[in-house]
């Protein structure tokens, strides 16, 4: 029989290196793990969905032609095409973010738009190594924001997951850049490198191994080091105070909270849980206490809250009491005790009833502005908190006997408003006649209800229009935050203390076990007035407005349409991400198995024993096998540092027998061989 060689030529060793379908699964995971993440942190799933299924098939159609077309000149301009589609994408940003469903990102956030609009558009472009290398950059600084961001409540399994893709993608796309250089300086043969110069280099299973190691660490250990600290800092209440904003009525005034956005829809996504006796009829996150023509902004005051001494009540597994002192001179509420269940994750504040007394969780808490709770670990989905506050629900009588606003606290940063001039005239108009803030009140949430009508198909208001002014005057169609911002406003403009709230309204019946289901339907915006003997009351204009038909609440996508959206939206997504995976595990499947082929049957049955060899040779002269030595070379190196090589020169022979006789070594002497390297092993473990 024909002589051939122990292993595969350099040149094929070369084609076997090039990229396969496992590079671009790798990369895949490395680019839809941000992605979908992203639609995750901002509460909007779907657009997640629709980031990974056109990266998806970006990639399956770079793959596609790296497969199909042979290299040639047009690859080597890949880098240029992605520049082309980064200056497109920075170009028509706005436009192709009012394309995505649910509003798409809100302006504060359109870096990371940009970075998942680049992702998805340059993965049609990547047709060689440096691209798919570069393509890991915007995915780190992805993530990065979305450290920040944080509210989806799965950011650190993903991120665990994440850096694993890149640290194999980096390590395959590293590797045939080293053999390049290598096959430049003479190495042509990628197993003598691998078991020469390469032997101390780092793969992709120390990379994971690290990955993991300090993932565990910081789970584990970063809580006990955090306790530590505190304990040994105590707990200083710290104060954020970002920069005011511009109090001009230029165009470089800007809100953190925009409203008249547009048409706005709502799903029957499930968000919270709530049990109680008493239920009130709203759980508020926040408030925006400043008006900024094109929304609200807000000065948040964080202090870092202690766990008390005192013993929960509640069931909750290890959860730590945190109380609250009530606000001097405001007479005590109904007070309200309740359960909230998160079902959905990504909550920086506690959806709570109303001033906190007491508050029962695992986990951190710190207080914003001493109303509002702040939850360190963003509430992720399936765990639940106790709380009991005060609901206050004062009569008309009790609100007009009030004393005037301007001897009421706190401040509502007035300062900083900057409300259009018809606004002032028109609250002026309105507060004619009435001796109250009450009435005054009522005066302009009759004005508000009679003149504009609830619509969520309202147009939206762009530009550097004031959003009230165009609301109250222009459109006079819009949904809760154009009704609850006109309302504040027109009473700030008054000197009444007002603000804008932000949570959910709580609808419904409760089941079999006492929950009450909030849906994101539910999220609602409505107006507070502040009264100093009762704290922040409500007012919701939307419940006197009229509707335009078609544009109610919950027109635009009721439950059964949600629940059909969402189920059409899981099995395209299903059907995209199935496909791509199948074709690319068949790619790879096939590749492995043409590589297989390829090795020559008694190499491969051999190659364990052979390495086992190698390793004894190894033990003993401290260094691996050259790629200019042969295996009686490297027996020699053996017999010259034990002084005794009969036994491997023995075997050195058998195995140059089986890789270059001149016929293939038959079951017995593949038997033999085997069986003389376990007695060489046995024979160093008895010295």
């Amino acid at each position: 029989m024909q002589a051939t060689r122990k292993r595969l030529s350099a040149e094929q060793q070369l084609v076997l290196l090039q990229a396969n379908a496992l590079d671009y699964m790798v990369l895949a995971a490395a680019g839809i793990i941000p992605l979908f993440m992203s639609g995750l942190s901002i509460q909007k799933p779907t657009i997640g969905i629709i980031f990974s299924a056109i990266y998806s098939l970006g990639l399956l159609f770079s793959y596609a032609m790296r497969r199909l077309i042979r290299p040639n000149k047009v690859f080597q301009y890949c880098a240029w095409l992605l520049f082309a589609v980064a200056l497109l994408v920075g170009f028509y940003l706005r436009d192709l973010n009012a394309m995505l469903p649910e509003g798409g990102f809100d302006f504060r956030l359109l870096v990371p738009a940009y970075l998942c609009f680049f992702l998805c558009l340059a993965s049609f472009f990547l047709w060689s190594d440096s691209p798919m290398m570069f393509m890991t950059v915007p995915g780190i600084a992805l993530f990065g924001i979305l450290s920040w961001l944080d509210t989806s409540g799965y950011f650190e399994i993903s991120l665990i997951l994440f850096m694993t893709s890149v640290a194999v993608l980096l390590t395959r796309l590293h590797l045939r850049a080293m053999y390049a250089n290598a096959r430049a300086a003479g190495f042509t043969d990628l197993h003598d490198l691998q078991i020469g110069p390469w032997r101390a280099v780092a793969g992709p299973f120390l990379a994971i191994l690290t990955i993991l190691a300090v993932a565990g660490f910081s789970w584990f250990v970063a809580p006990y080091l955090g306790t530590a600290a505190r304990a040994a800092i105590g707990n200083p209440s710290f104060t954020i105070q970002p920069p005011v904003p511009p109090t001009t009525q230029g165009s470089g005034v800007r809100a953190e909270r925009t409203i008249g956005n547009g048409p706005v829809t709502s799903s029957n996504r499930l968000i919270l849980q709530v049990r109680g006796s008493s239920l009130p009829p709203y759980l508020r996150y926040h408030a925006y206490d400043s008006y900024r023509r094109t929304g609200w902004n807000q000065q948040p005051v964080v202090r870092q809250i202690a766990p008390s001494d005192t013993a929960p009540n509640s069931n909750i597994e290890r959860a730590r009491v945190f109380e609250f002192d009530m606000p001097r001179g405001i007479e005590r509420g109904q007070v309200i005790d309740m359960f909230v269940r998160s079902a959905s994750g990504g909550h920086t504040y506690a959806p709570v009833p109303g001033p906190v007394i007491r508050f029962e969780y695992d986990g951190s808490v710190s207080q914003d502005r001493r109303q509002f709770i702040l939850l360190s670990d963003g509430f992720p989905n399936g765990k639940t908190f106790f709380v009991r506050a005060q609901w206050q629900r004062p009569t008309a009588e009790m609100m007009r006997s009030a004393r005037p606003a301007s001897q009421r606290s706190p401040s509502t940063n007035r300062d900083t408003d900057v409300i259009d001039p018809r606004v002032r005239e028109l609250a002026r108009e309105l507060a004619q006649g009435n001796r109250t803030d009450y009435d005054v009140i009522q005066a302009c949430m009759d004005y508000i209800a009679d003149q504009c009508m609830y619509n969520l198909n309202a147009e939206a208001i762009t530009g550097d229009r004031d959003r009230v002014a165009a609301f109250l005057f222009d459109t006079r169609e819009g949904y809760c935050d154009l009704f609850a911002s006109a309302l504040a406003v027109l009473l700030r403009a008054n000197g009444i203390n007002a603000r804008v709230a932000v949570g959910y309204r709580i609808e419904g019946s409760p089941d079999s076990n006492g929950w009450i289901s909030v849906r994101d339907r539910h999220a609602h915006m409505w107006t507070e007035v502040h009264f100093e003997e009762y704290g922040w009351i409500p007012f919701d204009v939307t419940d006197m407005a009229r509707a335009v038909p078609g544009g109610e609440v919950g027109a635009l996508l009721d439950e059964e349409e949600g629940n059909l959206t969402l189920s059409w939206a899981v099995r395209a997504s299903a059907i995209v991400f199935g496909s791509v995976a199948l074709i690319l595990i068949a790619a790879f499947t096939i590749g492995a198995m043409r590589d297989r082929a390829a090795v020559r049957g008694v190499y491969r049955k051999l190659r364990p024993s052979y390495l086992t060899f190698l390793r004894v040779i190894g033990k003993q002269v401290k260094r691996p096998r050259m790629p200019s030595e042969t295996t009686r070379q490297y027996a020699m190196a053996y017999r010259d540092v034990t002084g005794n090589g009969e036994p491997v020169f023995a075997v050195a022979e058998k195995f140059e027998r089986a890789f270059y006789g001149i016929d293939e070594p038959t079951p017995e002497q593949i038997s033999d061989i085997r069986e003389a390297v376990k007695d060489l092993v046995a024979r160093q473990r008895m010295r």
